[in-house]
């Protein structure tokens, strides 16, 4: 049981939800919780056959979602979650599911905004993947449905660090599946030529990696990176505020964006460039979009590691994970080589409505197409590039407004008004 007497302040800086998203440059980002200094208890892990299971996922807006059943339930969506120490299942799933939560706590800037969030916990869960089962001794609860708004997509919980130790795993992005082995029988495989590993360091059960990044005009530095599959964002690469202060990243910058991050407890400022490369072992990724955060609370702030890897990254390699041994394998697929992009129009957009097919417009970025085309915040979205909004999914859109020089047509209605406007993309980063 955790209580908050028996959480220190250091203890309370681990328990963390970092879920953030960013209009302008980062689209995009995961759910971070770290509970290192919770006691972290499970059964011991179930695989029904021997060798690996291999699970079959959903790849949306980069994020892995699995389908598992929850003390019997329905079939739920559960997003596989690096950055996660701990299970976690939505607020409202839990309460569909009869679970009784306890030990409710208000936890301040320990997210990606600067206010504070909710979060209890329930035991008494099980968790049926198929092949494999898991029976954590305690899960988090906390409301995903800031979260889901601009994911477009429902998000029944999380499988995290504490589903993740107990076994060897491999995500095959390119196949859209992911295998678990047992760790103590597991042999890696030589894989291809450019397959190599790396030696992980764990802050807790968050896995991460150093790595060297090139940015323009200056030396190469070496950074620690948290390796994070729940978070999405368009480079794939963000740096929390004291390292971006501590190496004077802004001011080597030939070109910068502002934008925004934010989590369930509000927003924080950030910038945006590109680097020229980052460098994992041997494998060079190319001119990746980098988040240079300016927050001065929340995981943002925090001075270790310097910033986290996403999924958008992750996703161009074969990538396993193995907590046992301290160790990623990468294993480049045939997507390594393709460019980073990130929203051109100026427009943050939200689904809402039970099947999130409701789109309104949350914020559109001065001097952006958007606002030149007189797009408002709070207009809502009925075609783009006459397509009904009711066909398309909230990444699909996002991704047809990262198209640099497309004339695209969008279709609002504002109040009793509805209105025809086309402007034509254009790439700011």
């Amino acid at each position: 049981m955790l209580n908050q007497n028996d959480v220190n302040e250091e203890g309370w800086r681990s328990i963390t939800l970092m879920m953030r998203t960013a209009a302008s440059f980062l689209c995009l980002t995961g759910l971070w919780l770290l509970l290192t200094s919770a006691p972290i208890s499970a059964s011991p892990p179930m695989l029904s056959r021997e060798g690996g299971v291999r699970l079959p996922f959903e790849h949306y807006y980069g994020l892995i979602f699995l389908s598992v059943r929850v003390n019997g339930s329905e079939p739920m969506s559960f997003v596989f979650d690096t950055g996660a120490s701990l299970t976690v299942i939505n607020e409202s799933r839990a309460t569909a599911l009869g679970l009784t939560l306890r030990d409710s706590q208000r936890i301040a800037g320990r997210d990606g905004g600067e206010g504070s969030i909710n979060l209890a916990f329930a035991k008494g869960v099980a968790i049926d993947l198929g092949d494999a089962l898991f029976a954590p001794d305690q899960v988090g609860v906390t409301s995903f449905a800031w979260f889901e708004k601009f994911l477009g997509h429902p998000m029944d919980g999380i499988l995290g660090g504490d589903f993740i130790r107990r076994y060897v795993v491999e995500i095959d992005y390119a196949g859209k599946a992911l295998t678990l082995y047992e760790p103590k029988t597991y042999h890696a495989g030589h894989g291809g030529a450019n397959t190599e590993a790396l030696t992980l360091k764990m802050i807790g059960l968050y896995p991460c990696v150093s790595v060297r990044l090139k940015l323009p005009g200056r030396e190469a530095l070496d950074v620690l990176l948290g390796i994070d599959t729940g978070a999405v964002a368009a480079g794939g690469l963000s740096l929390n505020s004291p390292f971006v202060t501590r190496h004077k990243l802004i001011e080597f910058m030939p070109k910068v964006f502002p934008g925004f991050t934010g989590g369930m407890s509000g927003e924080s400022r950030g910038l945006a460039g590109r680097a020229e490369s980052l460098t994992l072992g041997r494998t060079a990724v190319l001119n990746p979009i980098v988040g240079f955060s300016q927050a001065t609370k929340g995981a943002n702030s925090w001075k270790e590691p310097n910033g986290l890897l996403g999924s958008e990254i992750l996703q161009r390699f074969r990538v396993t994970f193995d907590y046992l041994r301290k160790q990623m394998r990468l294993e480049p697929n045939d997507s390594l080589l393709d460019p980073f992009e990130s929203d051109m129009s100026g427009l943050t957009i939200v689904a809402e409505g039970a099947d999130f097919k409701s789109f309104r417009i949350f914020r559109v970025r001065p001097n952006s197409p958007a606002a030149a085309a007189d797009l408002r915040e709070g207009d809502v979205l009925f075609a783009l590039d006459n397509q009904p909004i009711s066909t398309i999914t909230l990444f699909k859109a996002a991704q047809m407004l990262q198209q640099d020089g497309r004339e695209i047509l969008v279709e609002v209605r504002r109040g009793a008004e509805q209105l025809q406007v086309r402007f034509k993309l254009k790439r700011h980063i």
